[in-house]
């Protein structure tokens, strides 16, 4: 069902393992992950400043459709065997500015709630599970 790239923030702790558990999902599509510290501007949405793609998750679909945040995460879940009902949940019109709304917040404060790598000088700290390489691909289940 094509190709989804995930940008993230690098630095961030909780995106670090945010990606670390995407990595794992069996997805009918394959799901690129960028950490925008790395990304090239050729592999930044057309527009859109780096800093502003740094304040939240960000997915491109293969048609170029933009999906931020909560949406972001809803759109790789719609991918994911067996959650896809989770995508579903967040588009209630009940839940859905609730999601959003949360989370923003923990976007927002995401470095003083989980840190960042930056936190540890010998790097011990650092998710060893999550991608360091600039293009992580994961391939396509069946």
């Amino acid at each position: 069902m094509g190709t989804l790239t995930l940008l993230y923030d690098g630095r961030c702790r909780l995106c670090l393992t945010t990606v670390d558990a995407l990595s794992k999902l069996r997805l009918k599509a394959e799901l690129r992950m960028i950490p925008l510290q790395q990304a090239t501007d050729e592999e930044l949405p057309a527009g859109i400043r780096r800093e502003e793609l740094l304040t939240e998750l960000h997915v491109v679909d293969g048609s170029g459709q933009l999906y931020r945040g909560a949406d972001a995460i809803a759109r790789i879940l719609r991918e994911a065997r067996g959650l896809g009902w989770l995508a579903g949940l967040s588009r209630l019109p009940l839940l859905r500015p609730l999601v959003r709304a949360s989370y923003r917040y923990i976007a927002k404060h995401r470095y003083r709630l989980f840190g960042t790598v930056d936190d540890c000088e010998d790097g011990s700290c650092r998710i060893h599970a999550a991608p360091d390489s600039k293009n992580v691909k994961r391939r396509k289940q069946r």
